[in-house]
């Protein structure tokens, strides 16, 4: 981000504000709903992301704000399961979720991917909701995660891997 765009942010330019939030608002929502399963719950929660991303702007500068946003709103999602216990996923956009070999994994129902995907760790959910359902590369994805590319596409392997043991593909 430029240091104009920071400054336009610390100062409140409504403007910049906007923009912000309209071109991040449907990613960090369906990013959260992938996670809690709960349209409203979703919308809280993604309305608090842009509220703390504000708050951290009166003492922050920002270099990336796709990174912010998101790690903002994984810890909003492990706050909230705090407090409650954490809801499965869900999403109607997986079926299209390949491996690095480009293998369709096509073939079995959104229904099946669905409940195996419930299964993987965080950090793997995580990056496939990223890379697979929001089309973010794994420059963004290690920004986010604070690692290198390399093992996020480490990560993303191993994901897809274990979503395929879990389905007894090999």
């Amino acid at each position: 981000m430029s240091d104009n765009t920071t400054i336009q942010l610390k100062r409140g330019d409504k403007k910049t504000l906007e923009q912000i939030y309209n071109g991040f608002y449907d990613k960090i929502y369906s990013f959260i709903f992938f996670k809690v399963n709960n349209q409203e719950k979703a919308e809280d929660l993604a309305g608090e992301v842009f509220i703390k991303f504000i708050d951290y702007l009166k003492d922050h500068d920002i270099d990336n704000v796709n990174a912010l946003l998101y790690k903002i709103a994984r810890n909003l999602i492990i706050d909230d399961s705090r407090k409650k216990k954490e809801e499965l996923i869900g999403d109607e956009a997986m079926g299209n979720i390949t491996d690095n070999n480009e293998q369709s994994l096509d073939f079995i129902t959104n229904e099946q991917l669905f409940k195996v995907v419930f299964e993987l760790k965080d950090d793997f959910r995580d990056v496939i909701v990223m890379y697979y359902l929001n089309e973010m590369t794994t420059k963004e994805i290690a920004d986010i995660f604070e690692k290198s590319e390399g093992a996020v596409r480490t990560m993303l392997s191993r994901a897809i891997g274990a979503i395929k043991e879990k389905i007894n593909i090999r």
